[in-house]
């Protein structure tokens, strides 16, 4: 333990360190791993994208993590071992060198201002790699009074914020969250908050109409050829997370199960032609309730005039396209900055939060979380 506790404050001093992070998010499809080299002690260090890549997760986990509200409290200990000692395997087949892991886990619940629980026992990676973990980055600003999430709008203030332009970052994975990023000129703090379901309901839909032989709406095309049933995208706009003011963050409790097999009952599709019109009818949802968050303090903040969107919907032709329909004004920009894409850059987000642990920089901003403090997040296992 001693030579450990050398080890990482030599870590500390040196100006250079390689961070591997670790994501899996709402959707459950796969592990997200990208490994940077930081080189610098402030909050705005200098960076190198070295790898990435995406691991598909296996069924058994995946079919678990899309019904974490019935899971009993052995079965979700088991699952949080079984999930470390798998995040260890897939490190140490990549083969990469690093000084440093930044694993966010799996969310099972997440019901601030209460709890929030992310699985996969560090305990694993710290062993069979002699390195040392930082996890559980969402808990130190919930026992703050804040949301715990979203997370990202740190690396979107560190990526985008520009100058001059005003911009704002979408990520669309299984929710969507947003950003606002004044000009650095501006003295208005960067907020940001989960706008609602991005691709969890569409992809469950598809699941549930393929019996599980496909997982998601490839560029949209069957949304494409469905028809909005407007009452239900009415339904679906009138619920309490669309007119809750921020901070707010939202996970399986609002756009789960229970929340799908209601959309099932009302919608009640039955032909081919039915289910594309559900297609149609959530990917509408999504779209607009991402148009309406962007507008949402179109009174107090600048427009943006720029939208970088990361993420799985990035994909989504179709969604895209709706999207630019509804915010005709904005330029969309798919993520593709030094080696950052919309596939990594959550990844890199948390390996960019293991650096801000490391150097003991607060990893929250409270205006985003509604955090009572700015704090250092993560905690460490070695």
């Amino acid at each position: 333990m001693q030579n450990s506790l050398e080890n990482l404050e030599n870590l500390r001093c040196s100006d250079t360190v390689r961070i591997v992070g670790m994501m899996t998010g709402t959707s459950a499809d796969g592990l997200d791993l990208c490994l940077v080299e930081f080189s610098g002690t402030t909050r705005f260090p200098t960076f190198e994208v070295l790898e990435s890549t995406t691991c598909p997760l296996p069924s058994h986990f995946s079919d678990a993590f899309k019904r974490p509200l019935e899971l009993t409290v052995s079965t979700a200990t088991n699952l949080s071992f079984r999930l470390g000692e798998w995040y260890a395997k897939q490190l140490i087949s990549t083969k990469w060198k690093f000084d440093l892991i930044a694993s966010h886990g799996q969310t099972l619940v997440h019901a601030p201002p209460q709890y929030t629980l992310q699985i996969g026992e560090p305990g694993f990676m710290a062993e069979q790699l002699k390195t040392p973990v930082v996890f559980d980055f969402r808990s130190q600003d919930v026992v703050l009074g804040g949301q715990g999430a979203p997370l990202i709008p740190v690396v979107d203030e560190f990526l985008f914020r520009d100058e001059t332009e005003v911009r704002a970052a979408l990520n669309i994975g299984g929710i969507a969250n947003i950003t606002l990023l004044p000009t650095k000129a501006d003295s208005r703090p960067v907020i940001a908050w989960d706008t609602g379901p991005g691709n969890t309901l569409i992809d469950r839909a598809m699941a549930t109409w393929t019996e599980g032989a496909e997982a998601f709406d490839r560029d949209g095309a069957q949304a494409r050829n469905g028809v909005v049933n407007e009452s239900l995208l009415d339904w679906l706009n009138a619920i309490p997370y669309c007119s809750k003011m921020p901070p707010k963050s939202a996970g399986q409790e609002q756009f789960g199960i229970p929340f799908f097999n209601e959309i099932f009952r009302q919608s009640a599709p039955k032909s081919d032609r039915d289910w594309q019109n559900l297609m149609a009818t959530l990917t509408e949802f999504t779209v607009e309730s991402i148009a309406r968050e962007f507008r949402r303090f179109e009174d107090h903040y600048p427009t943006p005039t720029r939208l970088f969107i990361g993420g799985g919907g990035a994909s989504n032709v179709y969604m895209m396209e709706r999207l630019q329909h509804h915010l005709p004004t904005v330029v969309l920009e798919p993520v593709n900055l030094s080696g950052i894409t919309s596939d990594n850059k959550e990844a890199f987000g948390f390996a960019y939060l293991g650096y801000l642990w490391l150097r003991q920089l607060p990893g929250n901003l409270p205006a985003v979380t509604g955090a009572k403090h700015a704090v250092i997040l993560g905690k460490l296992c070695m």
